[in-house]
């Protein structure tokens, strides 16, 4: 098999901003792990170790063959180098696989080999859970201390103090201090969001995922991922005009950082080298 053409690139951090990340389980699951069969896309297979992607193994090109939905388990054609093949003995596997509906990656702990027709197999268990990766309608954009979140009712549910981590025009991401008694679903109606040099506007968040993440000194810091609700148009056009100030300005740091790199000093004055 000669996969090399097709498999889906590893993901880049400069592009995990557009994208979204969710848990697939139930029918969802079922149906997308058919569809895998139906379509035989190529993907990649990597190697795990402890849990963590192992980088420094090639990763290989592979195709499902088979979803047994009873035993949960996928039957995974593959062509690996001899190191690949060696260190696949104490290793478990991800195969990431790009289609219609998003990329998506599965993380097997432990595989077993087979020759089916003459071709090197994999016989993985299923996890519970798929992580599928779409690209988001709106782009979350960084921003700094310049946005400032506000809600009564969060207070009251426990939240010590907010940071505004991300900002589109469909949501917001959040770190609270504490553990307030939040979950998905739950609407916020009482919030304010200041926009340096812009103002303050009203609105109403619906809580889409939250996780929690333990600090030392035994304090925590809840992560929480929001979507607005009922936005008039005027405030979105307004949030719209900050986030695309907020990603030029980033933008433009990323081109002087960039020059930075590929520059050298001449006489005390910065010369761009020649790329190609």
């Amino acid at each position: 098999m000669d996969h090399a053409h097709h498999a889906p690139a590893p993901i880049g951090y400069e592009a995990l901003s557009a994208l979204s990340f969710r848990k697939v389980t139930g029918k969802e699951r079922a149906s997308l792990l058919q569809l895998l069969t139906t379509t035989r896309k190529e993907g990649l297979l990597f190697l795990m170790e402890h849990g963590e992607r192992d980088d420094l193994v090639s990763p290989q090109g592979s195709t499902v063959e088979a979803f047994d939905p009873q035993q949960s388990e996928l039957l995974l054609a593959y062509s690996a180098d001899a190191l690949f093949e060696q260190q696949l003995e104490n290793a478990g596997v991800m195969l990431i696989v790009e289609l219609d509906e998003g990329i998506l990656q599965l993380e097997f702990e432990a595989v077993v080999r087979e020759q089916v027709n003459g071709e090197n197999s994999l016989r993985c268990r299923l996890p519970d859970a798929l992580l599928l990766i779409q690209r988001r309608q709106a782009r979350r954009v960084p921003v700094g201390a310049g946005v400032q979140f506000s809600s009564a009712i969060l207070n009251a549910y426990g939240g010590e103090s907010v940071t505004v981590e991300d900002l589109s025009d469909l949501g917001i991401g959040l770190m609270i201090q504490g553990e307030p008694k939040l979950e998905a679903g739950m609407v916020l109606s009482d919030c304010h969001l200041t926009l340096s040099e812009l103002g303050q506007v009203d609105l109403q968040v619906m809580v889409k995922g939250v996780s929690v993440e333990k600090e030392g000194a035994g304090h925590s810091v809840m992560m929480v991922g929001a979507l607005f609700v009922g936005l008039a148009a005027s405030t979105r056009a307004l949030i719209q005009r900050y986030t695309f100030q907020c990603d030029l300005e980033a933008r433009k740091r990323m081109d002087v950082l960039d020059n930075l790199m590929n520059s050298s000093v001449v006489a005390g004055e910065p010369v761009v080298k020649p790329r190609y």
